[in-house]
C-alpha cells in the first residue's frame, strides 16, 4: 500500500498505527526491550536475557508490542529469537500472515 503521492512509503494503518517493515519492526521492538530493560545500550543483535531480561520481562515486551502493533505474538518467538532482529523479523512476518500479504501493523487486512 502508498500514500498515494507518488511515493512508495506505506500508507499509515486504518487504526492509527504506523506501518510495519523491515526497518521498522526491528526498531519497534529494540525500542521496547531498551525500555523494559532501562538500558539504551542493548543492540539490535544482542540477546534479550544476556542482557539481563527474564522470562516475566520477555511477557512484558510481548504484551507491549501486542498492545502498540494489535499483532498477538506467542512467547515462544521470543525463547526461539531473543534479539531485537529476530523478534522484529517474526512480528512482520505476523503481520504479513495477518494481514494476507499487506503489512498495516494491525494484523487485519
Amino acid at each position: 500500500m502508498t500514500t498515494g503521492n507518488g511515493s512508495n512509503a506505506p500508507a499509515p494503518a486504518d487504526d492509527g498505527r504506523p506501518p510495519l517493515d523491515e526497518a521498522s519492526a526491528p526498531a519497534l521492538v529494540l525500542d521496547r526491550i531498551q525500555a523494559t530493560l532501562d538500558n539504551p545500550r542493548v543492540g539490535l543483535n544482542d540477546d534479550f536475557f544476556d542482557a539481563g531480561g527474564d522470562s516475566i520481562l520477555a511477557v512484558q515486551v510481548i504484551q507491549d508490542l501486542q498492545k502498540r502493533t494489535g499483532i498477538h505474538i506467542p512467547l515462544a518467538y521470543f525463547f526461539s529469537g531473543p534479539t531485537a532482529g529476530e523478534l522484529g523479523e517474526a512480528l512482520l512476518e505476523l503481520a504479513e500472515e495477518g494481514s494476507g500479504g499487506a503489512v498495516t501493523g494491525d494484523g487485519a487486512a
